[in-house]
């Protein structure tokens, strides 16, 4: 198990949260419990963002993916916003 902001293996007990034991790093300081990654892969949510980029609705890029308009409308927004910022400071 490793933390899931800066990936250290050094942490220690820190409590229970829902019953479930919760861990506190010992680099970084976040707190987290060992449980599975949620959402979609990366590679989807670029994918979405290159479809829409190529004129896809979202409606049928939510349709395709089994998700609300909403969900893909906060995917291609805030990817666009990183792109937008990572190729500013470039």
């Amino acid at each position: 198990m490793k933390c899931k902001k800066c990936g250290s293996v050094k942490y220690c007990k820190a409590g229970k949260v829902r019953g479930m034991q919760r861990y506190k790093c010992k680099i970084c300081q976040s707190t987290f419990t060992d449980t599975s990654v949620r959402g979609r892969p990366l590679s989807q949510k670029l994918f979405a963002l290159t479809l829409w980029k190529e004129g896809v609705t979202l409606s049928k890029i939510a349709e395709q993916f089994d998700l609300s308009t909403p969900a893909v409308w906060k995917w291609v927004h805030v990817l666009e916003k990183q792109e937008t910022f990572q190729n500013k400071g470039s």
